[in-house]
């Protein structure tokens, strides 16, 4: 077993501190191409975003409900392979590989690969939260039937049951996505995988580091709060150090268990 004491000599995962410093150190002379990959990204996502508002927003009639699909299919064709060029981006910027903005779109060389990555990777924690959605509806409607007093307190303050069963479900699609957080990194680093294959890997990797990686997006709600202040100019910074964040993540957890595989063949 890979252990993380340091008192027992086997591999030691970084603190969430010493990953934010070493993703600060990693930025060190590169803000100015990180700032420009995010405004990059923000730019085209905002066009993409504004299209598709056009055409939603278009009087009935005017445009075709088959035109609207197609163009809602289109924009997530573009921005899911360049999610992913975002992604890895950051993390050959973490790796010194000094990545050109021109590398955010590596994920159109490999469009089909990348697009059925995200979308399992997005779509599976969807799923989840539906095993959990529907029979906490159908038992908030049993309940209904069975229990006037039940019934009385629903039709009192429906908005609270409501808040509570649409919290758990958001909760629980939050927790399970941190299983697929890594995907895109192991795609990148194993683009002959299958999707489903990346997909588990993820999981495998994160199993028991979760709660790490959420307290580590945690520990930037102040910097996010104080960016609010700064009418969004601050997260030109932040989102950067965020994602170059994840990435030192990734690549300490991939050197752990990398450490405590050859620690394990040699015992």
């Amino acid at each position: 077993m890979a252990v993380e004491n340091p008192s027992a000599g086997g591999p030691v995962l970084m603190t969430n501190g010493e990953i934010r410093s070493t993703a600060r150190a990693k930025l060190a002379g590169k803000w100015g191409r990180a700032v420009l990959a995010f405004v990059i990204v923000t730019v085209i996502s905002g066009i993409a975003g504004g299209v598709v508002s056009f055409f939603g927003e278009a009087e009935p009639g005017r445009v075709a409900p088959a035109l609207v699909v197609m163009v809602n299919l289109l924009v997530v064709l573009i921005e899911l392979p360049l999610q992913y060029g975002f992604q890895t981006f950051f993390l050959k910027l973490v790796r010194d590989q000094n990545p050109s903005v021109e590398r955010l779109f590596d994920g159109f060389q490999i469009f089909w690969k990348a697009v059925a990555v995200q979308l399992v990777r997005n779509l599976l924690p969807l799923l989840w939260a539906l095993v959990f959605f529907l029979p906490g509806l159908g038992l908030m409607w049993l309940l209904m039937y069975l229990s006037p007093s039940f019934l009385i307190s629903y039709l009192q303050n429906p908005v609270a049951y409501w808040t509570i069963l649409l919290g758990v479900t958001a909760a629980i699609a939050v927790v399970v996505s941190f299983r697929y957080a890594l995907a895109v990194y192991i795609l990148h680093d194993n683009p002959d995988s299958r999707t489903m294959q990346v997909i588990r890997l993820s999981s495998k990797m994160m199993r028991g580091r979760r709660w790490k990686l959420f307290m580590l997006y945690l520990s930037f709600i102040g910097w996010a709060i104080l960016c609010l202040l700064t009418l969004g100019i601050g997260y030109l910074f932040l989102v950067p150090y965020v994602e170059a964040s994840v990435a030192v993540f990734y690549e300490d957890l991939k050197r752990f268990e990398a450490a405590s595989a050859a620690g394990e063949a040699q015992a």
